[in-house]
């Protein structure tokens, strides 16, 4: 009786993403944020230090440090977002990009810088508040830039060890069926050989028992012969 072959099931190899690398982009806000926001708390203590708080310090602390955290993650999120699409418009230089997007963030810091300087009322009481909160808005942005670029660019050499990863896997995969693949091969190569031996073997058979039964003939002629003789 035949025996039923053992079915074989493949998974599908897998496929690598496309090469689009994309930065994680809530990450790059949130490092950029955290990294502001303990920038805003160095800035308001060196502020209350030389008594240049514009505002009461319950107000003043909260304002500066969710104030700068929020715009440090902003613009590292924007400086983020510009960098990557001049990748993606096929500026391959990085450091042309890099350029380009510290740039647009320093001309955004400084009209912000000077804007918070105004609404504060530090250019209307004397001008060293209104230097040393512009140097410091500009310090503490500047810092929260470098943190979310050098994240972004941890961001896409993990996204392509990613893909390695998963190029290794699909390969190892397609070995495992190309394993099993051979493994079928060798065991249908011997089901045909035990196949061909029992159809040999039947044939021999087969051929023996004619052999014999034609043999036969002439013995049941003299048994016959000998019965009508009595």
């Amino acid at each position: 009786m035949r025996k039923h072959q053992k079915e074989l099931h493949f998974k599908e190899p897998a496929e690598p993403p496309a090469e689009n690398y994309k930065p994680g982009y809530r990450k790059i806000f949130l490092i950029s944020a955290g990294a502001g926001a303990g920038f805003g708390l160095v800035t308001a203590v060196i502020f209350v230090k030389l008594e240049l708080s514009p505002w009461p310090l319950p107000l003043f602390f909260p304002v500066m440090i969710i104030g700068v955290a929020v715009y440090s993650g902003l613009l590292g999120l924007g400086t983020t977002y510009l960098e990557d699409y001049l990748r993606r418009k096929g500026m391959s230089n990085h450091f042309q990009r890099l350029a380009i997007s510290f740039g647009a963030a320093f001309l955004v810091s400084l009209a912000v810088a000077c804007g918070a300087t105004i609404i504060a009322g530090g250019a209307e009481i004397s001008p060293a508040p209104y230097w040393y909160m512009l140097w410091g808005t500009l310090a503490g942005i500047a810092f929260g830039i470098i943190f979310a670029l050098l994240n972004y660019r941890a961001e896409i050499i993990r996204q392509k060890i990613r893909i390695l990863e998963l190029e290794n896997r699909r390969l190892a995969e397609l070995a495992s069926r190309e394993e099993l693949l051979r493994e079928a091969a060798r065991n249908l190569a011997v089901t045909e050989e035990r196949n061909r031996m029992a159809r040999e073997l039947h044939d021999s058979i087969t051929q023996d028992i004619h052999g014999i039964l034609y043999s036969l003939r002439p013995l049941r002629e003299v048994l016959a012969g000998h019965q009508q003789g009595m």
